[in-house]
This record gives C-alpha cells, sequence and structure tokens, in this order.
C-alpha cells in the first residue's frame, strides 16, 4: 500500500484529523450503558468527561499552529497528554 508523503510528514495531524470527527459522533451517541460497565464508572456522565478530555486533546493537536508559540502552550500541551493517555486507557472501550 503506497501512503502518499503528505500524510506521513506529519502523522500526527493525519491520525488526529481521521479519528477527532469519529470521537465526536460516538460521543454524541454514547450512551454509556455499555462502555460504562467494561469501565466500571459509575455513570455514563463521568464517561462522557472522560472521552470530553480525550476529543480536547485531539482538537488541541489540529489547532497547534494556532496556540504553539503563545502563552497557552504548556495548557495546551498538559490537555494533549492527558487526553492522549485517557484514550490509550480507554481505547478498548471505544464500542457502543
Amino acid at each position: 500500500m503506497k501512503i502518499p508523503n503528505k500524510e506521513l510528514w506529519n502523522l500526527d495531524n493525519t491520525l488526529a484529523a481521521y479519528i477527532l470527527p469519529r470521537l465526536i459522533a460516538f460521543r454524541r451517541g454514547c450512551t454509556g450503558k455499555y462502555a460504562t460497565f467494561s469501565i466500571n464508572f459509575e455513570t455514563a456522565s463521568e464517561w462522557r468527561k472522560v472521552l470530553d478530555k480525550i476529543i480536547c486533546a485531539f482538537r488541541n493537536i489540529l489547532e497547534e499552529d494556532t496556540w504553539f508559540y503563545t502563552w497557552r502552550y504548556q495548557k495546551k500541551e498538559k490537555q494533549i497528554e492527558e487526553g492522549l493517555a485517557l484514550f490509550g486507557k480507554h481505547f478498548r472501550a471505544l464500542w457502543s
């Protein structure tokens, strides 16, 4: 399979652009019924808060050019790190 070089140059952005709209759609349709059971959250609301942090991380990755050289850098980087850690931790719970 030949992958265009432009997709590989910033692979993090390529993947974030693919993942973000799917996370948003998942979040909208997430009742939490099965996901909360599988990852032991007490409520679907708690699961949605985790999803919001993950979505925030991917948004920040895609918007990085607008904040990278600003005072917001450390805050945004922290949000990305937290959201990506949650994404990895709960990756197998992204089903409905």
